[in-house]
């Protein structure tokens, strides 16, 4: 009886574990998806943006940039293993002179 109870303890602490886990990733990509368009908007070039950021070699980013008439809508996507996902998207218009 001791014995079953110490196996769930030990599957239940492993299932926190991951829990935590993905969690911490969850967070991590929305950081990077924020970091990856505060390096756009700097000035930096799309293709050098992952290589700045040092992601983790099993993440992916993915950055869309489209131009419409005076704006600019900026995309950033983070892939992580767990199916992990997080995007980002923000729409910078030029300021009307008055």
């Amino acid at each position: 009886m001791v014995s079953v109870g110490f196996l769930g303890m030990l599957h239940y602490q492993q299932w926190m574990r991951q829990a935590q886990i993905r969690v911490w990733q969850q967070q991590r990509a929305w950081q990077f998806s924020e970091q990856a368009i505060t390096l756009y908007r700097m000035g930096v070039p799309v293709a050098e943006i992952q290589t700045r950021l040092s992601l983790p070699k099993s993440w992916q980013l993915e950055v869309n940039i489209e131009q419409h008439v005076k704006c600019e809508m900026i995309n950033a996507k983070i892939s992580a293993p767990l199916n992990i996902q997080a995007k980002l998207e923000r729409t910078i218009c030029e300021q009307l002179a008055e």
